[in-house]
């Protein structure tokens, strides 16, 4: 009986093992990486140009009221 669960969970972790390797597939993973290193990009491009502006306008305020 033992036997028989060992040899079921022997196949089963090969199954799993088989399918993680189809889930870690290096060339998806890597365009995965670069959506998402885009999309950080974006978001702070968006940051640091809003800062800018934000920095613009207030030094222009304090320049005219000098």
């Amino acid at each position: 009986m033992s036997k028989a669960l060992d040899e079921a969970s022997e196949n089963n972790n090969e199954l799993n093992e088989v399918e993680n390797q189809k889930n870690l597939c290096v060339h998806e993973l890597k365009k995965k990486l670069r959506v998402k290193q885009k999309r950080q990009f974006i978001k702070n491009t968006i940051i640091l140009s809003f800062i800018i502006t934000f920095f613009g306008a207030i030094s222009l305020l304090v320049y005219q009221s000098l």
